[in-house]
């Protein structure tokens, strides 16, 4: 897409959303890494996280210097992790 038409696209997109979005931070199930892509594209951050309750509550999250589309982020310092009953490809 040209530059001016993406700049168009992601006012509309951001107007339509509020108009003074800075980030998205989804957490309550993985958001489509396809639609992070197409946030990002316009220059919208989309930050998704893991948590339990009981762990009160973020657990794992990408940050503003760790980003993946289609990842819960890194673990919170001094946390230990352990994947219960892991397939061959170390994954439940």
């Amino acid at each position: 897409m040209p530059f001016y038409l993406k700049k168009i696209v992601r006012t509309k997109v951001k107007n339509t959303l509020g108009g003074r979005l800075r980030v998205f931070i989804v957490g309550a199930a993985a958001a489509n890494p396809e639609i992070v892509a197409d946030f990002k594209a316009l220059h919208l951050m989309t930050l998704q996280g893991y948590g339990l309750t009981e762990c009160a509550p973020l657990v794992a999250g990408n940050t503003d210097f760790f980003q993946k589309d289609d990842s819960a982020g890194l673990p919170i310092p001094n946390v230990e992790y352990k994947i219960d009953n892991p397939n061959s490809e170390g994954i439940r």
